[in-house]
């Protein structure tokens, strides 16, 4: 199980530390709101991604794709275990491989790949790996956040990676669970990012965009089948067990050691879809689509069916002067002219759904956490759960009357909530930790007395309440015992099934009789009036 006691929310800081941060937070917030609205701000920190030239271009680009790049067993690695660790990776990151500090610190950092691996078990949600890469290292690094000292240090290392706008941060559906477990679990905020999934749904043209091993494999990773296996084996493992094996972080690495190369790719197809778009218009010497291209102009996500705006498409410069002094159609639509299609860092701006890319995959940074008391009084009355079952009682009530909610059950759930924000705040832990609210709705209603019962909701209990050596779940049922609710309840609402089905029977079998008796009474009149008739 995840270890609460010794990796604790950065929220439970002294109250200074505590305090600073969270000013610190607003005001990244409001740089987040600002990229979301003007996209084009976030460019002027790093030109647009471009960095090692500013500018991008097109032609040299037309053959790039996945198999150019290092591969994950090409390319070495290390684990991140200790907190001294941790700083020779961020001062690598930031300052590239051998770096002297006796030298000037010329920041060379402008792209930063990103993953995270969570322990997910019921409600609990908590940061297990961290895996990077950057533009600045032919390396990946897999942080342990769970080995000793390193989880209290991240928030220091780290965080000012994650904030520093100047930095490109790449991820992969970011706005899931990535920005959310960085703010609750590090006091982090992803400052100025770029979501490849969100960058693959507006090239799909759809909703969803593709899964990280679909992308890969449609922009030539060879070893896709690989990535593909491991995800299969990884993706639902529990992250919290140690020591990981070789297959668990080779896993890793293949969420982070592609991405930096998937955003340049997807960067030039949401350029060129612009482009494509804007050719019936009408301009001179403007770069369009070919399309005789050795490769297909779609690809189906494997994954969806759905197609993806080919990246392996040739492009040329078409005069449409050129074109009206040519003679003949068939001449015309030969011609094509060899001109390179650069694009500088200040016409990134111009291309529609490169900029909703970018403004999207800053919106998915403030996918935030909730926030330890935020409306946590309020959330237990509008709980779906309680809602539900509220809602379910009048039904039910109306027809038979055999749901047991009344507002004893009410009573006894907003006290089980209290006592769950007691139990978290002695164990210095989020409420969710101890159990969700769902569980104590569950609890409220069925007045369990064994764990047993227990797991009839929740098989894989939360830890606090499975650990016999812990109170907690003596203190849950002395709770259900002090509302004077169990004994009376406790027949009806666990062995009250037979007696349901029996009166559901009784009421079909009434149904059906009076039905049979309607029907015989009508076919007898009529058969009276028809005789009355022939006489």
């Amino acid at each position: 199980t995840f270890p609460y006691s010794t990796c604790k929310p950065w929220y439970y800081l002294d109250k200074d530390t505590t305090a600073k941060r969270l000013s610190e937070i607003e005001d990244e917030k409001q740089l987040i709101h600002q990229f979301v609205k003007y996209p084009e701000k976030s460019l002027t920190y790093n030109d647009g991604g471009l960095h090692s030239d500013s500018s991008l271009n097109l032609a040299d680009m037309e053959q790039l794709d996945l198999s150019v790049v290092k591969s994950v067993e090409d390319t070495t690695y290390e684990l991140i275990d200790t907190v001294a660790k941790l700083k020779i990776c961020v001062d690598e990151l930031r300052y590239g491989h051998g770096h002297n500090d006796t030298n000037p610190h010329t920041t060379k950092l402008s792209e930063i790949s990103f993953d995270m691996e969570m322990y997910n078990q019921g409600t609990a949600v908590r940061t297990c790996l961290i895996q990077l890469t950057s533009n600045t290292m032919q390396k990946d690094y897999i942080i342990d956040p769970l080995a000793a000292g390193v989880w209290d240090a991240i928030s220091a290392h780290l965080g000012p990676l994650f904030s520093d706008p100047s930095i490109l941060k790449i991820g992969h559906g970011i706005g899931g669970m990535d920005c959310s477990s960085l703010h609750r679990d590090f006091g982090i905020l992803v400052v100025n990012a770029f979501d490849t999934c969100e960058a693959s749904s507006l090239l799909r043209q759809s909703k969803g965009g593709m899964n990280l091993a679909a992308l890969c494999k449609h922009y030539g990773l060879q070893t896709w089948e690989r990535y593909c296996d491991l995800k299969d084996r990884f993706q639902t493992t529990n992250w919290c067990k140690r020591p990981l094996s070789r297959e668990a972080l080779e896993y890793g690495r293949y969420d982070v050691r592609y991405l930096i190369t998937l955003r340049r790719l997807l960067m030039r197809d949401l350029i060129k879809m612009d482009m494509i778009n804007s050719v019936p218009n009408g301009f001179d010497n403007v770069s369009c689509y070919d399309a005789s291209s050795n490769y297909d102009s779609t690809s189906m996500s494997e994954s969806t069916g759905e197609q993806l705006v080919s990246s392996s498409s040739h492009w040329s410069s078409i005069s449409e002067s050129s074109i009206a002094n040519s003679g003949h159609p068939a001449e015309k639509s030969d011609i094509k002219m060899s001109v390179e299609a650069i694009i500088s860092a200040s016409d990134l701006p111009s291309f529609e759904k490169f900029m909703k890319a970018v403004s999207i995959s800053q919106k998915r940074c403030l996918k935030l956490w909730a926030g330890k008391e935020e409306g946590e009084s309020e959330s237990i009355l509008r709980n779906p759960s309680f809602i539900s079952m509220i809602k379910q009682s009048a039904n039910k009530e109306n027809q038979r009357g055999t749901y047991n909610w009344t507002e004893k059950n009410t009573m006894l759930y907003t006290e089980l909530a209290d006592w769950r924000t007691t139990v978290a705040e002695r164990e210095s832990v989020d409420v969710n930790d101890v159990c969700s609210l769902d569980l104590l709705c569950w609890v409220s209603y069925k007045l369990p007395q064994h764990r047993s019962e227990l797991r009839r909701f929740e098989y894989i209990l939360p830890a606090l309440l499975e650990d016999k050596g812990l109170p907690y779940f003596d203190e849950m049922k002395k709770i259900i015992s002090s509302m004077d609710m169990a004994r009376a309840s406790t027949h009806t609402v666990f062995y009250s099934l037979r007696k349901k089905v029996k009166e559901d029977v009784d009421t079909i079998f009434g149904r059906r009789e009076r039905k049979m008796f309607i029907a015989t009474s009508v076919l007898c009149i009529v058969a009276l009036i028809l005789m009355k008739r022939k006489q």
